[in-house]
């Protein structure tokens, strides 16, 4: 019941993305990503339950159904409309026992010409 309203909220509000691996597409979506901003701006890490996060970073929130957490992250792009991110980490997030959406830490991707 809960990921029906976040999957509705990520429908009406979030940015189409594709999720690929070597040039495939395995999905496309609706998620938010951005930019992940500490309130300490002098330190250039910071720790968190999640795990390391460097300056740079971003937050990717998305559907309990496109599941970001079962692949070998280093090989799993996310594209919108105008990036390209390389994921590094992703988790479920769980309300009692039903995954409610998808949490994953990307950074920007630069091909190379």
């Amino acid at each position: 019941m809960f990921s029906k309203c976040i999957y509705d909220i990520l429908s009406k509000y979030g940015q189409d993305v594709k999720i690929l691996i070597d040039g495939i597409i395995l999905a496309k979506t609706k998620a938010f990503i951005s930019n992940l901003n500490f309130k300490n701006s002098s330190s250039k890490k910071t720790f968190k339950e999640f795990g390391e996060v460097e300056e740079g970073d971003y937050l990717y929130i998305g559907p309990e159904d496109v599941r970001l957490d079962l692949f070998d992250a280093s090989y799993v792009f996310i594209n919108t409309e105008n990036e390209e991110y390389l994921l590094k980490k992703a988790e479920k997030v769980y309300l009692k026992n039903d995954v409610i959406y998808i949490w994953a830490i990307l950074s920007k991707h630069i091909r190379e010409v």
